[in-house]
């Protein structure tokens, strides 16, 4: 069977459906000596709530460390990082991880629970967002429209009983 571009067209094989949970991406800046300890650190296997999620992200730290390996390579790389992700690297970096003289565990942990933080906080402003929404049809509508004026309407406001002012 081929399509209308002439590319034969594989049979659907049964496989896992994607999880219907996607999750978000964030930046995660890193410098030569990060990437080597992130690569020192995680395994393939690895995984967090129940997901294999060391692969896709040793694949992108691979590619970022392709690319710090060049001559001209920049001084940082960014790699998109999703929370699973950093919750991972967070467990499995050690905090004491020195590349040369660089305390490399220290500042990536600083960087990731920066970005946890971020996580957290698109989370929760999502869930206060998603109640605001409900909030119409908790409140009542506008009531009927009165036709007369209120009593107040164009009269003298009231002085406040009292001892009189004096005038000046």
């Amino acid at each position: 069977m081929y399509d209308e571009d002439d590319e034969p067209v594989v049979a659907a094989s049964k496989q896992e459906p994607a999880p219907a949970e996607q999750f978000a991406l964030h930046m995660l800046e890193l410098s030569a000596e990060e990437i080597y300890a992130i690569d020192l650190s995680v395994r393939n296997d690895d995984v967090e709530d129940d997901r294999r999620v060391a692969k896709p992200l040793l694949l992108r730290v691979g590619a970022a460390w392709m690319v710090m390996m060049e001559p001209t390579s920049p001084g940082t790389i960014a790699i998109s990082v999703t929370e699973p992700e950093a919750w991972l690297l967070r467990d499995r970096v050690p905090i004491m991880v020195m590349v040369g003289n660089k305390p490399v565990g220290l500042t990536l942990k600083a960087k990731l629970y920066r970005l946890l933080m971020q996580f957290d906080t698109e989370r929760e402003s999502a869930e206060v967002i998603k109640s605001l929404q409900v909030l119409p049809s908790l409140v009542p509508g506008p009531g009927p429209i009165d036709k007369q004026p209120s009593p107040d309407v164009g009269q003298k406001p009231k002085r406040k009983r009292g001892r009189p002012r004096k005038e000046q």
